[in-house]
């Protein structure tokens, strides 16, 4: 198991890895990921928080449940999705608390909303935006994007050059391996809920 450093390291060459590795990476930035990153730090392990400002500034207000439901996943499987903080996101200050313990913060765009038909406006609150707002609300240099939903569907030719532009690494939907880093803005994953 590698952290976000390692795939820094890994992706510039400056370490080979022979066999498989798996690097943790959490979307949206619900309040149940401090579970989860308690408990990876407590095993030695970090991780890459994807956070959507928007959510989060909703759940300041007290409205990030509906925000959630409404912007991020409007079905939920209650089986699962049953408590307050798998509802509501962290706060600012726990967001900034996470890389003290090792852990990355990554957008996952400003709304959530990323589509393939989004204007030039959008792309720049969704992409651009949304790094500046983490940025100036954690005092972090954001250097990931993840795209919400499916890449295939958010990310147009000019949101992929905007992310090119202002992120190391583009985190996507698509499934598969990245036993050979060929690109840093096509890294796949594998999601599990």
């Amino acid at each position: 198991i590698i952290g976000p450093e390692s795939l820094v390291y890994f992706s510039n060459g400056l370490i080979k890895n022979k066999k498989a590795s798996l690097l943790f990476t959490f979307d949206d930035g619900l309040k149940n990921n401090l579970i989860a990153a308690k408990i990876l730090k407590d095993n030695g392990i970090t991780a890459l928080f994807f956070v959507v400002p928007n959510f989060i500034n909703a759940s300041e207000n007290k409205q990030g449940k509906d925000y959630y439901l409404q912007n991020i996943r409007p079905i939920v499987n209650p089986k699962f999705d049953k408590e307050p903080e798998d509802f509501e996101s962290m706060n600012w200050e726990e967001i900034g608390s996470l890389t003290k313990t090792g852990h990355a913060i990554g957008s996952h765009s400003m709304s959530h909303r990323l589509a393939l038909n989004s204007s030039e406006d959008e792309l720049l609150l969704e992409i651009v935006k949304s790094k500046e707002e983490i940025e100036r609300k954690t005092n972090l240099s954001v250097i990931h994007f993840c795209s919400p939903n499916n890449t295939a569907l958010s990310v147009s030719e000019k949101a992929e050059e905007l992310i090119e532009e202002h992120y190391d690494y583009h985190f996507t939907t698509f499934h598969g391996s990245n036993s050979a880093l060929g690109s840093k803005q096509l890294i796949k994953r594998i999601n599990i809920e």
